[in-house]
């Protein structure tokens, strides 16, 4: 669990920010993992999940699916979403 809070005052005026982010990571095996974070962020008035898949298949080589989603907070309307998929593969010459 991440949090911060930030109170910035300055001569012209001042504000407040607070971010929340708890992380889930789940270990299933050797080689395959989960990823999990939550954000409450009040500077952006936004709630994100970013939620992430990792299969090692080799050493130093990674299949990764990663879907993200950024939602207002005061009604959780989808504000945009993505699912990336990312390849990676040690070439030892």
């Amino acid at each position: 669990m991440t949090y911060d809070y930030n109170d910035i005052k300055l001569s012209y005026g001042s504000t407040k920010f607070l971010l929340i982010s708890p992380r889930i990571d789940l270990t299933v095996s050797s080689k395959i993992f989960f990823t999990t974070l939550v954000q409450y962020n009040t500077r952006y008035d936004n709630v994100a999940l970013n939620a992430r898949f990792q299969w090692r298949f080799k050493p130093a080589s990674d299949f990764f699916i990663v879907y993200t989603e950024t939602y207002a907070s005061n009604n959780f309307i989808s504000k945009n979403k993505a699912l990336v998929l990312k390849w990676t593969y040690w070439i030892n010459l």
